[in-house]
C-alpha cells in the first residue's frame, strides 16, 4: 500500500485555536516492469529473463520469487514487483517456440545388410515449434556409400508435424559403413550419425546329390543370422560342435558370429541338416 503521513497544522503558542489534523496520502507512481530476455526458445534449450532492478520482491506467475527466471519451454510470464513504498509494478513478456527440428532415429545397433544391394533407413522428423519449418538444408558428410534421395526435398513441416525422411546405402565393400546427417535450422546444426554393417551375399543351393548347402561370412567383424526355433548347431567334418544355440521355442534370428575357419561345415538347424559352406 501507498504510505500514509500525517500533518497537524493550525496550533500557536498558547494552543489556543483549534488544531487541524492533514492527511497526505503519497500515490504510487504509474510504471511497469521490463523483462529482458530471448523472446524465442529453441528445442531442448533454456533462457534467462530477468526484471527491472530496484524492488524488493519478486513474483512471477510460475511462483518463482527471484529477479530472474530461466525457463525451457514457450508462454507467456507475467511478474509483479514491489519497491520499499510497497508500490507495486506488473510486466509481462511472450516467449514462443523457435523453428528447430529434432532428428529421431530409432536404430540402437547398425543394420546388417548384404553387399551390392540398396538398402533404406529412415529417419524422423519432428517440427516441435509453432511456425512452419522449411528444411533445405539437410546433407550427408560424406556422401560415399550413403545417399539421400533429393526428391524428398526440400521438405516443409507444418507447426508440431513429424514426417519420415529416406537415408540409402549401397556398396560393394564388406565392413562397417558409417556417415553423419546434417540438418541446419535457426536453431543450429543438428548431427545424426548412421551406422550399417555390409555383410557378404548369403546364399543356398543344392548339390547334384541334393544336398542343401548355405554360405555365411568367416571375417571377424561380421555376424550371421540363421533363424531356428529350437536348435542350430554347427560341427566341423570330424564331428566336433563349434557352435550350438539351443532355442526357447520361438522362431527367432540367432547370431552365428564371426571367426569360424573357411571350410565344409555341417549345420543342424531344427530338424535340417545341411553344409555350411564358410569363406
Amino acid at each position: 500500500m501507498p504510505r500514509t503521513v500525517l500533518a497537524i497544522s493550525g496550533l500557536d503558542s498558547t494552543y489556543r485555536n483549534t488544531p487541524t489534523i492533514e492527511i497526505l496520502e503519497r500515490k504510487c507512481p504509474e510504471r511497469a516492469v521490463t523483462i529482458t530476455g530471448a523472446r524465442s526458445l529453441c528445442p531442448g534449450d533454456t533462457l534467462l529473463l530477468s526484471a527491472d532492478s530496484g524492488f524488493v520482491r519478486y513474483r512471477w506467475s510460475t511462483g518463482d520469487t527471484t529477479r530472474s527466471l530461466r525457463i525451457s519451454s514457450p508462454g507467456t510470464y507475467t511478474v509483479t514487483a514491489t519497491d520499499a513504498d510497497s508500490c507495486t509494478a506488473t510486466g509481462d513478456v511472450t516467449v514462443t517456440a523457435a523453428p528447430g527440428a529434432i532428428l529421431l532415429h530409432t536404430r540402437s545397433t547398425p543394420a546388417h545388410v548384404p553387399i551390392g544391394t540398396i538398402w533404406c533407413d529412415t529417419v524422423e522428423l519432428l517440427n516441435p515449434s509453432d511456425v512452419p519449418l522449411l528444411l533445405d538444408s539437410l546433407w550427408l558428410a560424406r556422401n560415399v556409400e550413403w545417399s539421400l534421395p533429393l526428391h524428398q526435398l526440400p521438405l516443409e513441416l507444418a507447426p508440431g508435424e513429424r514426417r519420415t525422411l529416406l537415408v540409402c546405402w549401397s556398396s560393394w565393400a564388406r565392413g562397417e559403413h558409417r556417415d553423419t546427417l546434417v540438418l541446419t535450422t535457426p536453431c543450429g546444426i543438428k548431427l545424426l550419425p548412421l551406422a550399417l554393417l555390409a555383410t557378404d551375399i548369403q546364399w543356398k543351393a543344392h548339390s547334384s546329390c541334393g544336398v542343401t548347402i548355405e554360405s555365411i561370412l568367416a571375417d571377424d567383424a561380421m555376424t550371421t543370422l540363421i533363424t531356428a526355433a529350437h536348435l542350430v548347431r554347427i560341427r566341423d567334418l570330424v564331428g566336433r560342435v563349434v557352435f550350438e544355440h539351443i532355442g526357447d521355442g520361438q522362431a527367432t534370428p540367432i547370431a552365428i558370429p564371426g571367426g569360424l575357419r573357411p571350410g565344409i561345415y555341417l549345420l543342424e538347424r531344427d530338424e535340417v541338416r545341411s553344409l555350411l559352406l564358410v569363406r
